[in-house]
C-alpha cells in the first residue's frame, strides 16, 4: 500500500492568490516570486517547530484563530518573502494571516497540481499499485482532491481534520495502515516534510521516500528514508516491486 501526502507533494500552494490577498491587506506590491522565497524558509520552519514541540498543531483552539504552527508559518512567509518596509507589529501584517488563514479553512490554498503528479497516478495505477492519503488538514482534503481531478486514484482519505490526529503522531500512520487492511510494514509513504511525513512513518515500520524537489530540506534528512526530487521516477521504483534503490536525486 502507498500513501502520499497532499500539500507540496501533490498539489501546490496558490501563491498569486495569496499574493493577491496580501497586496489588497498590506496596500504595498506583493508578487508570487516573493512569497516563493518566503515558503522556503516557512517550510523549514514548520519542519523545526516539528522536530522541537512534537506536533504540528493542526487543530486551532479557535475557529477565529490559526493554530500556532500556521500562525508562525504565514508569519514567516511574509516576512523572509523581501518585502520593503513589512512591519510584523502592524495591524496590515495580522490581517495578511488571518485573511490567509480564513481562506485556508473554507477553500484550501492548495490548488496547484503538481506538473508530474497525473502521469506518475496514472503509472501507479495502470501498474495495479493500491493508493493512499494520509494528510494534515482541516477536514477537506476530499474535496479538495476530486477539485483537483484526481480523487478516483485513491482507495481511501486520511485526513487529520477529520481524524482528530495530525503526523508525526505514529497513531495516524497505523491508522491509515488498519484502514487499508495491511501492516505497516506493508507501507510506504511519501511526503515532503522530514519530521512531519517520514519520521512518523518510520516509527510505525513504514517505508518512506522524502520528495523534496527543490532540495528544501536537503540539510534536514533523516536516516532510513529515500531522497527523491522526481515524483515519476517513484512512481518507477515503486513499480518495480520497491525497488527504492532506483532512486537518485536528479539535480
Amino acid at each position: 500500500m502507498m500513501f502520499l501526502d497532499v500539500g507540496h507533494t501533490l498539489a501546490w500552494d496558490d501563491l498569486q492568490g495569496k499574493a493577491n490577498m496580501a497586496m489588497r491587506e498590506l496596500r504595498t506590491p506583493v508578487t508570487q516570486a516573493q512569497l516563493a522565497r518566503g515558503d522556503r524558509e516557512a517550510r523549514r520552519m514548520i519542519n523545526r517547530f516539528v522536530k522541537e514541540n512534537g506536533h504540528t498543531s493542526t487543530m486551532p483552539a479557535s475557529e477565529n484563530a490559526p493554530p500556532t504552527s500556521i500562525d508562525a508559518y504565514y508569519a514567516t512567509m511574509l516576512m523572509h518573502a523581501g518585502i520593503p518596509g513589512i512591519d510584523p507589529n502592524s495591524d496590515a501584517f495580522r490581517r495578511t494571516i488571518m485573511s490567509w488563514w480564513d481562506h485556508q479553512k473554507t477553500d484550501n490554498w492548495f490548488t496547484v497540481l503538481g506538473p508530474e503528479v497525473v502521469e506518475t497516478l496514472r503509472r501507479l495505477t495502470v501498474a495495479g499499485q493500491r493508493l493512499g492519503i494520509i494528510s494534515n488538514s482541516e477536514g477537506k482534503v476530499g474535496r479538495l482532491l476530486t477539485g483537483l481531478g484526481i480523487r478516483d486514484a485513491f482507495e481511501l482519505v486520511i485526513d487529520s481534520g477529520v481524524e482528530g490526529v495530525a503526523k508525526p503522531d505514529p497513531e495516524i500512520f497505523r491508522l491509515a495502515a488498519r484502514r487499508a487492511g495491511v501492516a505497516p510494514e506493508d507501507c510506504l509513504h511519501v511526503g515532503d516534510q522530514p519530521d512531519v511525513d517520514i519520521r512518523g512513518a518510520l516509527a510505525v515500520g513504514m517505508s518512506a521516500i522524502h520528495y523534496d524537489p527543490q532540495g528544501t530540506f536537503s540539510d534536514m534528512m533523516l536516516p532510513g528514508s529515500t531522497p527523491c526530487r522526481n515524483l515519476l521516477d517513484i512512481a518507477d521504483a515503486v513499480t518495480s516491486t520497491y525497488n527504492l534503490s532506483r532512486l537518485a536525486i536528479r539535480p
